[in-house]
């Protein structure tokens, strides 16, 4: 297993506490994650990973796939 990795996702869309658990449980069922956290104040998705299990953009792509706009942090720099 490889060291454990945490990033911030922008994800825009979030309005309400339901799209932030909606982010949180599709995100947290993916192998790999250890922890999420999602916050529509913020517009992030903060997400502690094992790489060699899952990628930052598995993890976009999951978000988007439930209708937010989710960008990678390379991308937002």
């Amino acid at each position: 297993m490889s060291e454990i990795r945490e990033a911030e996702i922008p994800t825009r869309g979030m309005h309400c506490r339901s799209c932030e658990t909606l982010v949180e449980l599709t995100v947290g069922e993916m192998e790999g994650v250890r922890s999420v956290e999602a916050s529509a104040g913020d517009g992030l998705t903060r997400v502690a990973y094992d790489p060699e299990a899952v990628s930052i953009a598995e993890i976009v792509e999951a978000i988007c796939g439930v209708g937010y706009d989710a960008r990678s942090p390379e991308d937002e720099a």
